[in-house]
């Protein structure tokens, strides 16, 4: 869903507007004006109504918009957003700045936004993918399909939807293949710059930054996972990471891990207690990371490197790391049975 595609202007026919409803996936549309200054929202279901109601009076968009409608600002934390979302049971908000002028929407799928940001994002495409053989036998694992969609497509897409612009690739086994998809669907795209990060040998989770000049990335920089298939609002990660004044913001997960066994309690020795297979929580470590450029500076160059040395570094120097919490949805398709299971539900991004 584009953001253009639901922005309607407010002296629009309501001819015209059923239309819009009919042509987008949205029950929603945003009645702004020639500045982008949001002036209201309108639902399908508040324009059946109008129109039973008041079929002679209401003529155009404005005569039907809600001109007061809920917004968040674009700094919005996600758990704030879906509990918004919730709250007013609604299917978006819109996001504003301090003069009312749109910027973007929540939704359950993820933000959506007008503005572009110049921060660098890092895409970690060059892994050769074991753990899905055969499947990568004739392709590398991020053009394997989620949803009928390559897995690295799904990444920029939604990041592209968010409003970043600039993407360095690092692509190893079957590259060329990378290489191609990108170009055909996204090099025709002029607000975008892609650039690729060729390595000669397998660099790990974060050694692909090593090969790229320090000075041609932004102050912070987003890296992820080429098969990450997630909804998170990528600007909110970067908003906390620029608050926490943070060297690396680690985005993660609860995950609950059932223990196949009764779980003893003791105290002095004697059993005080026993759980039956409980469920323990823990908080992982989702492959999406946000880091200082100064942080750059650790990682050695031409060897491989991974992110736990990377934090394990930083941590060993006394700089700040902290994590930030995915509250939407979010699948590791590490092996041919999380794949399946992924592609079994319902799309989310």
């Amino acid at each position: 869903m584009k953001l253009s595609n639901i922005v309607v202007s407010p002296e629009l026919p309501i001819v015209d507007l059923v239309g819009v409803f009919d042509s987008v996936s949205s029950d929603t549309l945003l009645v702004c004006n020639s500045s982008g200054i949001l002036l209201g929202v309108i639902s399908a279901k508040e324009m059946r109504e109008a129109l039973v109601k008041l079929p002679m009076i209401a003529s155009m968009a404005s005569d039907l918009m809600n001109r007061n409608p809920i917004t968040m600002a674009e700094s919005s934390s996600t758990k704030k957003s879906l509990e918004a979302l919730e709250k007013h049971d609604v299917s978006l908000i819109p996001s504003v700045d301090e003069n009312m002028k749109c910027m973007g929407f929540y939704h359950a799928k993820g933000y959506y936004s007008y503005n572009k940001v110049a921060t660098s994002v890092f895409i970690l495409a060059g892994g050769r993918g074991h753990r899905m053989l055969p499947l990568t036998e004739k392709l590398p694992k991020p053009l394997l399909k989620v949803w009928g969609r390559e897995m690295i497509g799904i990444v920029i897409d939604s990041m592209v939807s968010q409003g970043f612009c600039n993407f360095y690739i690092s692509i190893n086994y079957k590259g060329s293949l990378i290489r191609d998809y990108i170009l055909n669907n996204y090099g025709g795209n002029s607000s975008l710059s892609i650039k690729f990060v060729s390595e000669s040998l397998p660099m790990g989770t974060c050694g692909p930054l090593g090969l790229v000049n320090r000075s041609e990335l932004s102050k912070e920089v987003i890296v992820v996972n080429a098969d990450t298939v997630s909804n998170i609002n990528y600007r909110s990660l970067l908003n906390h990471h620029q608050v926490s004044l943070a060297a690396i913001s680690v985005a993660s997960c609860e995950v609950g891990t059932q223990i196949p066994f009764g779980v003893l309690k003791k105290k002095n020795g004697l059993v005080t207690s026993i759980e039956e297979k409980p469920i323990v929580t823990a908080e992982i470590a989702a492959g999406i990371y946000c880091i200082d450029i100064q942080q750059a500076e650790l990682i050695p160059k031409d060897q491989p490197y991974d992110f736990p040395d990377l934090i394990s570094e930083t941590l060993n120097k006394k700089r700040k790391v902290v994590t930030y919490l995915i509250h939407e949805n979010w699948a590791d398709v590490g092996n041919i049975k999380a794949l399946e299971d992924v592609n079994a539900q319902s799309p989310y991004c």
